[in-house]
């Protein structure tokens, strides 16, 4: 420790290099089985992790100490095997219809796998027909009352979608490879990392006489999350069984008002169900984790009544949380280490009070 121990600094690096991991190798169809579990993943982590402990103020009676701790923490996958580039990785996706994810050589693990969100499909970007015939109708004139009522074509030069009939008020995502269409196979990116740049925790202490004050704040940075509970309270036409959320409802596209947030109610094309960026949310996250206030009787006062010592405390635990993220708690848990950013509408950490005494005879 510094200055007569009330500076206590402590650093730890580490670096592992881990071979032969267990993932899903894909096999030639003629063995009759898809993939097989083997030997192939190489990873490396590394990390750096912080703490200082300090004695702020010391003062008679008062005193003031302080807890920081910073974990910062990097892993990349280095090999999947001789020629593999990537592989599928076999985790729950939830609502999604696509994998949110997969093991690239070279990358980290935890990335999110989908097309980059670009606004919604607008009502000019189509040649409008009354329906089943050739009769042209001014972008103008459509109205959500005769939405229905109408046949849009894609015009020459918009991005349209492999598959799919693409209307206004669609989702609509980016071309990446410039043919004018986008596939699945030619136009998906890493659109988030579910892992932090970092984490962290800060304790205070106060203390005078008999009372004590205790208050820890914790939090990450740098965390993507895909948002399942985004997906599921919009109003397309794979959610119709759900509730929708009041922001989705009102700034949803509608011929009027030409939204590029939210895709039009009630769709029933495919644009929807697929993974893009617009459910990859920032995850980051300072929670107040925990605020404890207690007293301990003097002892004279314990003796008097017979204690040797005598403690009250009252605490309060999850007692906020301050996030960008839209979800109910951007603190989620899951048991795959190789994708933990995947927010299936786990329920938020509890709030919590407690009062305490604490006697010994």
């Amino acid at each position: 420790g510094l200055f007569n121990g009330r500076v206590d600094f402590t650093f730890d690096a580490y670096y592992k290099d881990t071979r032969d991991m267990l993932f899903k190798a894909v096999l030639p169809s003629q063995t009759g089985f898809t993939t097989q579990w083997q030997n192939i993943g190489n990873v490396i982590n590394k990390g750096l992790e912080f703490t200082l402990n300090t004695v702020n103020v010391k003062h008679g009676d008062f005193s003031w100490s302080s807890n920081l701790t910073i974990d910062v923490n990097r892993n990349r996958v280095t090999s999947l095997g001789d020629g593999i580039e990537y592989l599928a990785n076999p985790v729950n996706k939830g609502a999604f219809t696509e994998e949110p994810t997969r093991l690239i050589a070279g990358q980290p693990l935890g990335i999110i796998w989908g097309y980059e969100w670009d606004g919604n499909y607008q009502l000019d970007e189509f040649n409008i027909y009354y329906k089943n015939t050739d009769i042209p109708v001014p972008a103008e004139l459509v109205t959500s009352e005769n939405y229905q009522q109408m046949d849009f074509k894609l015009k020459e030069g918009v991005t349209g979608m492999n598959g799919v009939s693409v209307k206004p008020g669609d989702r609509k995502f980016r071309d990446l490879n410039g043919d004018g269409v986008v596939k699945e196979d030619t136009d998906k990116k890493i659109i988030g990392n579910s892992y932090p740049k970092f984490s962290y925790g800060f304790g205070n202490t106060f203390a005078w006489r008999g009372l004590s004050f205790y208050i820890f704040l914790d939090g990450v940075y740098g965390r993507d999350i895909l948002n399942e509970f985004k997906y599921r309270t919009e109003a397309g036409a794979s959610t119709a069984m759900y509730n929708i959320r009041s922001t989705a409802y009102h700034n949803a596209w509608r011929p009027e008002n030409g939204s590029n947030s939210y895709a039009r109610l009630n769709n029933q094309t495919n644009c929807q169900n697929v993974i893009s960026s617009f459910y990859v949310e920032d995850g980051s996250y300072l929670r107040l984790r925990t605020i404890s206030l207690s007293y301990s009787l003097p002892s004279k006062a314990c003796q008097a009544i017979r204690f040797q010592s005598l403690k009250f405390t009252l605490s309060a635990e999850n007692v906020a949380i301050f996030s960008p993220y839209s979800g109910l708690d951007p603190d989620i848990s899951t048991s795959n280490v190789t994708f933990p950013g995947l927010d299936r509408m786990g329920y938020p950490t509890r709030r919590s009070f407690s009062l305490g005494i604490i006697a010994n005879f």
